[in-house]
């Protein structure tokens, strides 16, 4: 489109975690947030998988566009893509978290079963409830015995005795939660859904119809059709439109692209399709939603 500017990312990545190849995992015990609220407190990414457990504190985390309420003893895992930032801490108000943060070399390590894995592998892939008091010492557990291995030389039998713990406690927390984050089990279509994630995160932009995911995945639209309902009980049409709404809600918030150029390059060659398509999906306009931020 004539006269429409390439998109701009204007959220900043923190990489203060010295990740290479000889160190997959990042252990950290924070005492006082308010001490790195130059970084945590605007929009950032991480770039890696993050299990975080808020000892004590209260304070309000935006992952991506949606608030979550911290309180003490609030178990949270958040995904490798995703935009966080905390709200401001009151000076003296008193908080303590552990962190720990890998990457997927890690993951790889971990051999989750498949609908845990695509489970993680979404848009909103995370995580998050305020812990039981009758699971925090079994949470308190895992975190200790994570730290201790951190401290341990660097070596591959670390790797993966870390591995193994981050799994298990992830476990542990999926199980605790009730299993309200866990897929429906289907083995025959497991296969053919995540594959259309993955198609998805790589073609939302341009691809917005059932048919053309069922063309790119070489098999018939019913197929794929049943795939989705059998392992999420939603139709592809939806999570594709879920898709592009999160994105765009995501690039509202968190750049000064305007609504012409947002919805340029989510695909949309017509602004009032764009329009059309926002409003559907949350009954206002993205414009409004724009002033509602920049006020």
């Amino acid at each position: 489109m004539r006269g429409v500017k390439p998109i701009k990312e204007e959220v900043k990545v923190i990489n203060f975690w010295n990740f290479d190849e000889n160190n997959r995992l990042f252990f950290r015990h924070q005492t006082e947030l308010h001490n790195r609220v130059g970084e945590f407190v605007r929009p950032h990414r991480l770039k890696y998988f993050a299990v975080r457990w808020f000892i004590q504190g209260t304070t309000t985390l935006y992952l991506d566009h949606v608030p979550y309420h911290i309180k003490p003893n609030t178990f949270m895992l958040a995904g490798p893509s995703q935009i966080s930032a905390f709200e401001p801490l009151t000076e003296g108000g008193g908080f303590e978290t552990k962190t720990v943060a890998f990457d997927h070399n890690l993951v790889s390590m971990m051999d989750f079963d498949e609908k845990t894995v695509l489970m993680l592998s979404g848009t909103a892939s995370h995580l998050f409830f305020h812990m039981p008091e009758d699971h925090v010492d079994s949470l308190s557990h895992f975190f200790h015995l994570i730290e201790k291995e951190y401290q341990e030389p660097s070596s591959i039998e670390r790797d993966q005795i870390l591995a193994y713990l981050i799994k298990a406690l992830i476990l542990q927390a999926i199980r605790v939660n009730g299993g309200r984050n866990k897929l429906t089990s289907n083995s025959e279509y497991e296969n053919l859904y995540k594959q259309f994630l993955e198609a998805l995160e790589a073609h939302f932009t341009d691809k917005h119809t059932l048919s053309e995911y069922a063309a790119l995945l070489n098999v018939n639209e019913k197929r794929l059709s049943r795939a989705c309902q059998a392992i999420t009980k939603t139709t592809p049409g939806k999570i594709i439109h879920r898709r592009l709404d999160y994105e765009a809600k995501r690039l509202l918030y968190y750049t000064s692209n305007n609504v012409k150029e947002i919805g340029y390059h989510l695909g949309f060659k017509d602004p009032a399709h764009f329009n059309k398509f926002f409003k559907k999906m949350n009954g206002y306009n993205p414009g409004t939603l724009r002033k509602q931020v920049s006020a």
